[in-house]
């Protein structure tokens, strides 16, 4: 749901000489990131308990999905 938004709007941004290299640097840093989190998610799920963890990632999700309202908020008014 985040993925494609971000692609078009990286799309109409890019130069269309560079578009190549700015998806794959997306795809890079994306799975650079991930990686780090997959690695550890089962280590955090054993010592915190499956659903702490779950409360967690809820409560991650949700400041993301508020700091996303303010911030698109905040770029309307400005």
């Amino acid at each position: 749901m985040v993925n494609i938004p971000a692609q078009t709007l990286m799309q109409e941004q890019a130069p269309e000489e560079e578009r190549g290299r700015v998806f794959s640097f997306q795809a890079m840093l994306y799975n650079a990131g991930s990686i780090p989190v997959l690695l550890f998610a089962g280590v955090i799920a054993d010592t915190l308990g499956i659903e702490m963890v779950m409360y967690l990632l809820a409560a991650a999700i949700l400041g993301f999905s508020w700091w996303t309202a303010w911030y698109s908020h905040r770029s309307f008014v400005s």
